[in-house]
C-alpha cells in the first residue's frame, strides 16, 4: 500500500504531511495575533472566512530560528480532525509516493514532544522525510489555554 506525502522544509530538515490534508498554499497571509497565545502560535488566519491556527514549525519543534525570515516563509493550509491549521515553513519539497515497508517508527522513546509531532520517518534514497502527527500539532498543555 503506498501512500501520497506532501514534503516542505524547515529549519533544514524534510517533513512531510499526507497530501490529501492540504487545502492551499500562500505566501501573502496575513496573521492576527492572540493575546497570551502559546509562543510557537503566531495567531490566527483568515482563510476565505474559516479561520485557521498559525503555527510557527521552527518554534514548536525547538530548531533553530536565527535563520528566520517571515517574508520568505510559506503558509500551508492543512485539514486535521476539526482544525484548520496554517503551518509556517521555510519551502515546499515535492510529492512522494512512499511505500509502508519503507516507513520507520521512531526506533528510540525521543520524548512526548517528539512523539507528538513526529509519528515516524519514510527511508528516502538520499535521506529521511519526517512524518508530522498533524492532530499532535495543537494537542499540548497550552493548546487547552487557546483552541477549544
Amino acid at each position: 500500500m503506498n501512500t501520497l506525502l506532501f514534503s516542505f522544509r524547515v529549519g533544514g530538515y524534510l517533513f512531510g504531511a499526507p497530501a490529501s490534508s492540504v487545502v492551499e498554499l500562500s505566501r501573502e497571509v496575513e496573521v492576527f495575533r492572540v493575546p497570551g497565545s502559546p509562543p510557537f502560535v503566531k495567531g490566527l488566519i483568515n482563510l476565505r472566512g474559516q479561520l485557521a491556527v498559525a503555527i510557527d514549525l521552527k518554534k514548536k519543534m525547538g530548531l533553530d530560528s536565527t535563520t528566520e525570515s517571515s517574508e520568505r516563509q510559506l503558509c500551508i493550509f492543512m485539514e486535521t480532525t476539526n482544525t484548520l491549521i496554517g503551518l509556517m515553513v521555510d519551502d515546499v519539497h515535492e510529492m512522494f509516493n512512499v511505500g509502508i515497508s519503507d516507513f520507520v517508527s521512531s526506533p528510540v522513546n525521543l520524548g512526548e514532544q517528539v512523539d507528538e509531532l513526529v509519528s515516524g520517518v519514510y527511508k528516502l534514497p538520499n535521506g529521511l522525510l519526517h512524518v508530522i502527527n498533524l492532530a499532535g500539532l495543537l494537542k499540548t498543555n497550552e493548546r487547552k489555554n487557546f483552541v477549544h
